[in-house]
């Protein structure tokens, strides 16, 4: 089995409003500054540079959708993956954008669940140097 290079962009603001929706209050304040716009450029690059095999894309955003069907033009031997946040329906644009429905999928609360840091962090020294607070806790 030959490895492949993936390349991750999530998409934080509509991550941040899947967990929210879990319940996990906790955020104070989020604000998106074309954050849609980076990601669709650091595709487009990752892709065309081919610094990876495939571009593993965490978002529902439908602004995504005219990157993804450059990247899939420009760079056919790209894999596209995308992955809808917690609790979100897929965008149709980008579903039907990475053409093909076995490169589509949603994200499960386990999923968060299983990526959370462990309760405390400690260094090669054995100090402590973070907790994770009580209010992450799933």
């Amino acid at each position: 089995m030959n490895a492949q290079r993936v390349a991750a962009f999530v998409d934080g603001f509509n991550l941040y409003h899947a967990i929210d929706e879990l319940g996990h209050d906790h955020w104070m304040d989020h604000e998106e500054k074309e954050s849609d716009v980076g990601i669709a450029i650091h595709m487009i690059r990752a892709a065309l540079r081919d610094e990876c095999d495939r571009l593993l894309l965490i978002t529902r955003d439908s602004d995504l959708a005219p990157a993804v069907r450059m990247v899939r033009r420009e760079c056919p031997s790209k894999t596209i993956r995308l992955v809808t946040p917690v609790n979100r329906k897929h965008s149709m644009d980008l579903y039907r954008a990475v053409g093909d429905a076995r490169h589509v999928t949603r994200m499960k609360p386990y999923h968060l669940e299983r990526s959370l840091l462990p309760r405390r962090i400690i260094d090669r020294e054995g100090h402590e140097v973070a907790i994770r607070p009580v209010k992450y806790d799933p």
